[in-house]
């Protein structure tokens, strides 16, 4: 059974994901038109929001509070938040840094998404009717079939114990052995490349490349 309180907490919630989406889109290099469209349709869900938090909390028609609504809403909700999650992925920092790119993936992608999840929440506050029951159906579909795509999207967080798993061949006895070897090291290992003039050539810029040309295990690695 889904409560209106946790309805309500999740709505206030969305509102502050696409405020920070907004920051995203407002802060960032893509196309200004791409960007006004993208802040705007987020806005306009947003205000939505409020209001249909507003007829929840009142609940003067009681239709809107009932589970299969509530269901509803809150399915609807998880699909806003991944794909909101999805939009501050793509465009963050380390991501790709193309306006063209970036301008296609608002045009294209998200700023459709983001208009059909506006009539969404529309048809949420709307009473019960034939119309309302066929929208809001074909809306499910397609939010369900982009709430898939944005799932595979987003690549899932290491957990502590992944972490661990990758990084223990290169930690603990492996680092302490390392560590021993290096200590054994003999004085003076691999310093008189520093001496010599071909060397000192190439470090101070009179050719751009210094070959090191030798069998293997020679110790050229080890040198460079």
């Amino acid at each position: 059974m889904i409560e209106v309180h946790g309805i309500c907490l999740r709505l206030t919630q969305a509102v502050q994901s696409l405020r920070a989406a907004i920051r995203s889109l407002g802060g960032g290099r893509e196309s200004q038109d791409s960007s006004q469209k993208g802040i705007m349709v987020m806005s306009e869900i947003s205000d939505l929001i409020h209001q249909l938090k507003d007829h929840i909390i009142w609940a003067e028609e009681k239709w809107i509070v009932t589970q299969p609504r509530l269901h509803t809403l809150d399915d609807l909700l998880s699909s806003l938040n991944t794909t909101i999650a999805s939009l501050e992925m793509s465009l963050q920092s380390g991501a790709v840094n193309s306006r063209t790119y970036k301008k296609g993936i608002l045009d294209n992608t998200f700023i459709p998404r983001f208009e059909h999840y506006k009539v969404a929440f529309i048809v949420a506050m709307q009473p019960d009717s034939c119309e309302r029951t066929a929208t809001e159906q074909n809306l499910k579909s397609y939010i369900r079939a982009c709430r898939e795509l944005d799932s595979s999207r987003n690549t899932p967080v290491l957990n502590e114990h992944g972490y661990h798993n990758i990084t223990r061949p290169i930690t603990s006895k492996n680092v302490i052995r390392l560590t021993e070897m290096c200590s054994r090291r003999e004085k003076g290992t691999a310093q008189w490349i520093f001496e010599e003039e071909r060397y000192k050539d190439w470090l101070f810029g009179s050719f751009r490349t210094l070959y090191c040309v030798g069998p293997a295990g020679a110790g050229k690695t080890f040198l460079a």
